[in-house]
């Protein structure tokens, strides 16, 4: 397999009240064209600015002291931010933990689904239209017609982060970033998100970069594991490796978690 992402010696610092924070202190990562990579790890432990800092979505206090993120043979902490648009959201889409927190409260989904398509692709108005039905089809949402003109404040949960995902896809991206993004749906519902998640990267061939607190719900579906503490990844690997045979005591306090619950 290809890589389609690379991750060298990243550090970034965040500035509070004139001190240095250390959030990420020598990351390393590798993604593989159409693969799932899991990274795990407890809260603060930097795993959410690891992805954001792949398209530069940092908040202004974040400062990037060190590391190159390739992709597609350049280094996009050095891209122009025209570059860096035309990436985000289309060669790299996000699907973040809250997703009635990401969607405009006032639009109709259907607006805000077709708009998201005209800002990436050429399309006219109409043909966005077209495609954003087609992509929350593609999403398993039940009477997409209706969704289409529904607000997020109509939908459940569940329905709204399938609606993202619609607005992740329909960009034909080749990375998916996924941050916590079932962490607010009941057991049920998380099933069958994840469930409908990877069958649309079989069908589309997109690798998925899972961000996670929880590391037993990756076990059945995560290629590969990386575990992140305090800043940085302290253990990488297959996945059945990882469970079988964790190296880092951190990773096994993780594993004997699971057990005990």
């Amino acid at each position: 397999m290809n890589k389609i992402l690379e991750i060298k010696n990243l550090h970034i610092h965040f500035r509070h009240h004139h001190q240095a924070v250390k959030a990420l202190e020598g990351v390393d990562l590798d993604i593989y064209e159409g693969e799932i990579l899991a990274l795990v790890g407890q809260s603060g432990s930097g795993k959410t600015v690891t992805g954001l800092s792949i398209t530069r979505i940092l908040p202004p206090s974040a400062e990037i002291i060190n590391g190159e993120v390739i992709f597609g043979n350049q280094d996009l902490l050095k891209a122009g931010p025209a570059r860096i648009n035309a990436i985000r959201g289309r060669d790299v889409a996000y699907i973040f933990q809250e997703a009635a927190a990401s969607l405009n409260p006032v639009l109709a989904i259907g607006r805000q689904v077709a708009e998201s398509i005209m800002l990436h692709q050429n399309k006219t108005r109409k043909e966005a239209w077209d495609l954003a039905l087609d992509a929350l089809t593609q999403a398993r949402l039940s009477r997409p017609e209706s969704i289409m003109r529904s607000y997020p404040h109509q939908l459940s949960g569940g329905m709204n982060q399938r609606v993202m995902i619609a607005m992740a896809i329909a960009a034909a991206p080749r990375l998916l970033i996924a941050d916590e993004p079932t962490t607010a749906l009941d057991v049920t519902v998380e099933s069958e998100v994840i469930g409908e998640l990877l069958e649309l990267r079989e069908k589309f061939n997109f690798s998925i970069l899972f961000i996670t607190h929880n590391l037993s719900l990756v076990e059945k579906f995560a290629h590969r594991v990386a575990i992140m503490h305090r800043g940085r990844i302290v253990e990488q690997g297959a996945s059945r490796r990882i469970f079988a045979s964790p190296v880092h005591p951190h990773t096994r306090e993780l594993i004997d978690s699971i057990i005990r619950i």
